[in-house]
């Protein structure tokens, strides 16, 4: 039976990436869709704005998980999934934590929906095994993860592509414990 790893950082800018076998690795970040459009008008300048609200999209989400099923070729593998299990930060706002949390929620019903084995890693321990030799801060995830899969650099050459890059080091934390 082909076993497909997967490694989920779970906010509105995470990602998703599968290990679908040793040399066949994809990352997608996470699905969001429209929902509403804010229109603010400046009282100096009378000027007005809009801003376009996105939520993630459990439906897009479960979508992705069934191309990585089909891109693997076998009916029925095995998909087990690792997700960065995360909590609220001192500083960070109620509404940015409540929405976080949503994302997180929406991950785990997707997941759970679909029958997959689930293993729940705190940022924690997933860098001090991937990136133990990293100096620290934001870029090293990035850093190790063009190391490890330079034929995504093009998916990984801002800063940007943080969540990207910590979906795939957490697939990968995932892919070295399941195999020991």
């Amino acid at each position: 039976m082909t076993t497909i790893y997967a490694g989920i950082d779970p906010g509105k800018t995470g990602a998703l990436a599968f290990a679908l076998g040793d040399a066949h690795w994809q990352v997608e970040d996470c699905p969001l869709i429209e929902t509403s459009t804010v229109r603010r008008k400046n009282k100096k300048t009378g000027k007005v704005t809009e801003t376009v609200k996105k939520e993630a999209s459990p439906l897009l989400m479960a979508e992705l998980f069934r191309d990585a099923i089909r891109a693997a070729g076998r009916a029925n593998p095995n998909l087990v999934v690792y997700i960065e299990k995360v909590a609220a930060m001192p500083g960070q706002g109620v509404t940015s934590m409540f929405s976080f949390g949503r994302n997180f929620g929406q991950w785990e019903g997707v997941i759970t929906a679909l029958g997959c084995s689930v293993h729940y890693v705190t940022p924690q321990r997933w860098m001090k095994t991937m990136l133990a030799d990293m100096p620290k801060g934001k870029e090293s995830a990035r850093m190790r993860a063009l190391q490890l899969f330079p034929h995504l650099a093009d998916r990984l050459k801002f800063k940007k592509n943080n969540g990207r890059a910590d979906a795939l080091l957490i697939a990968e934390y995932g892919r070295r414990v399941e195999l020991g």
